[in-house]
């Protein structure tokens, strides 16, 4: 919303370059991998703590119980602001760069799929992705991101990850099919293929323009 000067912030913050990987890149290198794990970084922004020197720029009313108007301060990246993404993904892209001494596939699977808060671990057999997703858990966990939601085309990967930290049916779907969305689309972890939900397009008797 705008302020008494006519300008809102966003208005007023320089556009953030733009460090997304292409979807169509991480989704050919996840359909070129024969096992896979998806996985999502829980609540990333509210992970992200904001420069204390910044706190007044993200200042925000709210009313109380009592009726009082209550002045507050977003302490974490708030979604809408349009810097967030980019804060949120350099971060992600620093904690993997400080550990790649230690766990230099996590930064490979950061640099090459990793999409927003997506992440996918790919390798040729379910022990290198189980390798793989245990150094992943291990470095986002070290700068206070949880990574939850997974899904696998290997039931194995799976076992073990916590089930706590499953997509829901993640291991049901393994064994029996089923579709659930990641990256974008339907994936049939069982089949390993890609669902695309299509809305019918119903042309205007009379084209106009």
């Amino acid at each position: 919303m705008p302020s008494s000067t006519g300008l809102s912030l966003n208005d007023v913050l320089m556009d953030p370059p733009n460090i997304l990987n292409r979807l169509w890149d991480v989704l050919m290198r996840f359909e070129a991998s024969p096992i896979v794990a998806v996985c999502d970084v829980s609540k990333q922004y509210r992970m992200v703590q904001v420069d204390q020197d910044q706190l007044d720029f993200l200042r925000f009313l709210w009313v109380d119980r009592s009726g009082n108007l209550v002045h507050y301060r977003h302490r974490v990246l708030v979604w809408g602001v349009k810097t967030a993404g980019f804060l949120a993904g350099a971060c992600v892209k620093h904690l993997a760069t400080a550990n790649r001494d230690q766990f230099p596939e996590v930064l490979d699977s950061v640099d090459k799929l990793t999409y927003a808060d997506n992440h996918v671990i790919a390798g040729p057999t379910p022990k290198s992705v189980i390798r793989k997703a245990k150094a992943m858990i291990e470095v986002f966990g070290r700068g206070g991101f949880e990574l939850k939601k997974w899904s696998s085309n290997s039931k194995e990967v799976l076992d073990a990850v916590p089930r706590d930290l499953h997509e829901p049916g993640a291991v049901r779907f393994v064994e029996e099919g089923g579709c659930f969305p990641i990256l974008g689309v339907g994936w049939d972890p069982k089949d390993d293929s890609f669902f695309f939900k299509v809305t019918p397009y119903n042309r205007p008797r009379a084209v106009t323009k």
